[in-house]
């Protein structure tokens, strides 16, 4: 205060450069304080509201999949009752075959035992194929229910991908915005230091 009133002009204009830089860099800091509190209100808002559409996607995710679980269930029912039933209908009509009046008459009166050996080969096959049929279909079941996750999985990371895609830019756009206030703020302030420097050293 006391150089600004100094008889000496140079000590004054020095003074008054001194300053006024001193209430433009109170300015300075100022505006960045508040553009720094305004990015990270922004870019709050835009996480906040990225992680809402996160959440909604995630509780229909789990919704999807406690319907694909019941899907499933009624899936493996049906293909194994469907399986049963047939079995079932071809072990009743061997039986009936073999229990026709014929078919027993001539399994007694076999003394070479060929017609025993034939029906006990008959069902022998027919156990063999039933199992060879519940071994395929507990196979075609599983890769079924592997690609209805595969499926499933796919679809909401693909969902989710795109979600994180969507909003990535307006955060991206935020911290280049920040940066350039940043840059621009050091220009100012390297700019007014020089000024400073060019009236101090001026003879």
């Amino acid at each position: 205060e006391k150089a600004t009133r100094s008889k000496d002009f140079r000590i004054r204009e020095t003074a008054k450069l001194q300053r006024d830089q001193i209430k433009l860099d109170r300015q300075l800091e100022n505006t960045l304080i508040n553009e720094a509190r305004q990015y990270t209100h922004d870019a709050r808002a835009l996480r906040g509201a990225y992680r809402a559409e996160l959440q909604t996607m995630r509780d229909t995710r789990k919704g999807d999949e406690t319907a694909l679980k019941a899907m499933l269930r009624q899936e493996w029912q049906t293909r194994r009752t469907a399986l049963t039933d047939r079995h079932g209908a071809e072990r009743a009509a061997l039986k009936a075959n073999q229990g026709r009046i014929k078919a027993r008459f001539l399994r007694v009166i076999d003394v070479t035992g060929r017609t025993r050996r034939q029906q006990d080969a008959e069902r022998a096959s027919m156990q063999a194929r039933h199992g060879e049929d519940r071994a395929a279909l507990v196979s075609s079941y599983r890769a079924f229910k592997a690609d209805e996750r595969s499926r499933l999985s796919s679809r909401y990371s693909g969902m989710q991908h795109e979600l994180k895609a969507a909003h990535a830019p307006g955060l991206t756009d935020l911290a280049k915005q920040q940066a350039e206030a940043q840059l621009e703020a050091d220009r100012q302030r390297q700019m007014r230091a020089f000024m400073l420097y060019a009236v101090l050293t001026r003879s």
